[in-house]
């Protein structure tokens, strides 16, 4: 009995240090995350240039955490940057030569996938135009991907990116693939829709150049982005309608007023 009441004691005084020292290991982790907490306060993931070069990887780690399925940022920083400028140069080359394949994998799940989903779709609704189904369901499956990819970069962090890239891919269809079209097509055929297209786009990127400017975005201006579409959109259906239905000739017909010039001739009017 006295062995088994020595045996206890120290098994409950073993257990009172095991918890004396697990509240003091705590305390010191407390404090030390408390103090990078307080050192880190300076510094953001935009910048990371300016966190200390033998912080960075830990930085990266717990303040820089994304939604991406592989950790470029982490990768790098942990993994490459501690290991010299050819490992950097290694790492950015691998980069560019997996970013076309990227742009390929992109651009092809929206040929094969959305976009014939969606031009599918607009076949089949009755009086369809595809005129006002390219503004609308194929153009969805065209800016699929990126808004897709703005919406990542804004939850990592990345809103100049975004913005960028927006206005980007916005210059990019006006001013390449619009060229290129009217260049196979050799002119432009419809110029009133045209100037109605261009039109728009001017006062669209009027109005994300006004809020750039002034560095903040309300619901007003969402509101008024997606009326503009809205009004666009309408005003794309309107003209498909109005054009099969038959619009007015407003020109003279010549064989008209030939025709009518025979029969008063025929007549004995003279001019």
């Amino acid at each position: 009995m006295p062995v088994m009441r020595g045996e206890g004691f120290r098994l409950v005084l073993l257990y009172l240090c095991a918890c004396l020292s697990y509240a003091s290991l705590e305390d010191t982790a407390h404090g030390d995350v408390k103090k990078l907490a307080e050192a880190w306060e300076g510094y953001s993931c935009d910048r990371l240039k300016d966190v200390p070069e033998s912080q960075r990887c830990q930085f990266v780690t717990e303040e820089c955490r994304s939604d991406s399925r592989v950790p470029y940022t982490e990768w790098y920083y942990c993994s490459v940057a501690p290991y010299g400028v050819f490992a950097t140069g290694g790492f950015m080359m691998l980069l560019a030569c997996v970013l076309p394949l990227l742009f390929c994998l992109l651009g092809n799940t929206a040929e094969l996938y959305f976009s014939p989903t969606m031009s599918l779709v607009s076949q089949t609704i009755p009086k369809m135009r595809p005129r006002f189904a390219g503004v609308t369901f194929v153009a969805m499956g065209n800016g699929a991907p990126d808004l897709s990819a703005n919406i990542s970069a804004i939850r990592s962090g990345q809103v100049a990116l975004s913005a960028g890239a927006f206005t980007g891919a916005a210059m990019f269809v006006q001013c390449v693939v619009a060229s290129e079209v009217i260049r196979i097509s050799k002119g432009v055929t419809c110029k009133g829709a045209v100037l109605r297209d261009v039109g728009t786009y001017a006062v669209s990127i009027t109005g994300v150049g006004l809020c750039l400017y002034s560095g903040v975005i309300t619901h007003w201006f969402v509101v008024c982005a997606v009326l503009v579409y809205v009004v666009y959109a309408s005003w794309v259906f309107a003209g498909d309608e109005w054009h099969a239905a038959g619009r007015p000739n407003l020109q003279p017909d010549r064989a008209a007023w030939e025709d009518l010039r025979a029969m008063l001739l025929q007549r004995g009017y003279k001019r």
